[in-house]
């Protein structure tokens, strides 16, 4: 699954009842990448990194669940999330959420937090510097989840007017989308 050393790999099943959760079946410690099993330096921000699977019990992403199982371990998680046959990895990187599939992650770092960081850049849409890319990344969602509700708007108006206001502000924040992808 992951190109790792076998001294980080774990393989040991977590009880559920240590979290209070709903939509999980089972949880995998899969890998704890630490400098005792990776030889990466910690830094003062990220000692080691955790790699648990999750195998759910539909095809939901439990946010508020791996919330639950992230806020109880002092170490960021990367979530590899299994469905009968569909695979998606997540991480929380603060309050922000991170959730897709077929990911390639580069595990090749200085440090811990560079690790760290390049696992988040390979959920972020524009490449560069990893703080810019992260705000970058947040306006980009931002301004999709607008768009969404815009859409919806637009489908449900009944008045032309209405709708060509609406499609101006679509038309704008489409653009802005352009501006910020092309960065």
């Amino acid at each position: 699954m992951f190109n790792l050393p076998d001294s980080a790999f774990i393989d040991k099943v977590v009880p559920k009842n240590r979290f209070n959760i709903k939509n999980i079946q089972k949880i995998v410690w899969l890998y704890n990448l630490s400098q005792k099993t990776t030889n990466i330096p910690p830094t003062d921000e990220i000692k080691e990194i955790q790699i648990f699977k999750v195998v759910l019990l539909s095809d939901e992403i439990p946010k508020k669940d791996l919330k639950a199982i992230q806020s109880k371990i002092p170490y960021p998680i990367l979530f590899v999330l299994e469905y009968q046959d569909k695979i998606f990895y997540a991480i929380f990187d603060k309050e922000q959420f991170y959730c897709e599939d077929k990911k390639e992650f580069n595990f090749l770092a200085n440090n811990m937090k560079e690790l760290y960081q390049n696992i988040i850049k390979t959920f972020l849409i524009v490449d560069g510097d990893f703080e810019v890319s992260k705000e970058i990344d947040l306006k980009i969602r931002k301004i999709e989840k607008e768009m969404k509700s815009l859409q919806s708007k637009i489908a449900k108006e009944k008045q032309f007017k209405h709708k060509v206001e609406l499609n101006k502000k679509l038309l704008s924040l489409k653009k802005e989308l352009e501006a910020l992808k092309s960065r």
